[in-house]
């Protein structure tokens, strides 16, 4: 019997993969996390290809070039064109995570002060947060009430 010899990988590091997971799930983006990143990859694609079509055209008809210059010139512009998509894909949902923390942090202090005066009524708090989502008007703690709903009602988490 034969062992089977291990190549030495490096490890991929997934932490960062895990972070940027987190922080597009706090984003409030209403798309997978796996579709938004097979869209990233796919629109990067695009962008290759038109990039290296349309700097093909560019370096063919503005500048005077050797078969090899042209290649080479071609393919950096495709390749920088291309990366500013993934780029921008991630820093998307940072701006968005971003933007839903200040509308949080700025309406907060209302929906609690409301949450406040119907517990005071003696109303449980599943139903309390059941309430938050039929009357909230900011996306943002709308979407968390009802995930909390969620997760009491479907999870079975209290």
């Amino acid at each position: 019997m034969v062992k089977s010899e291990r190549t030495s990988h490096r490890p991929i590091d997934r932490s960062r993969f895990t972070a940027f997971k987190q922080i597009y799930q706090k984003s409030g983006i209403y798309r997978l996390y796996e579709s938004y990143m097979a869209l990233m990859l796919s629109a990067s694609l695009v962008v290759f290809v038109s990039a290296f079509a349309i700097g093909a055209l560019l370096h063919y008809f503005l500048f005077n070039l050797t078969l090899f210059q042209y290649f080479i010139a071609v393919l950096t512009f495709s390749l920088i064109i291309s990366l500013t998509v993934p780029i921008i894909f991630i820093l998307y949902p940072l701006y968005r995570r971003g933007q839903r923390r200040k509308e949080i942090d700025a309406n907060l202090v209302y929906t609690t002060g409301y949450m406040g005066v119907l517990s005071a009524g003696g109303i449980s708090i599943e139903r309390l947060f059941e309430r938050v989502t039929q009357v909230e008007q900011h996306p943002p703690i709308k979407d968390l009430a009802k995930r909390l709903i969620a997760n009491v009602k479907i999870f079975g988490l209290d």
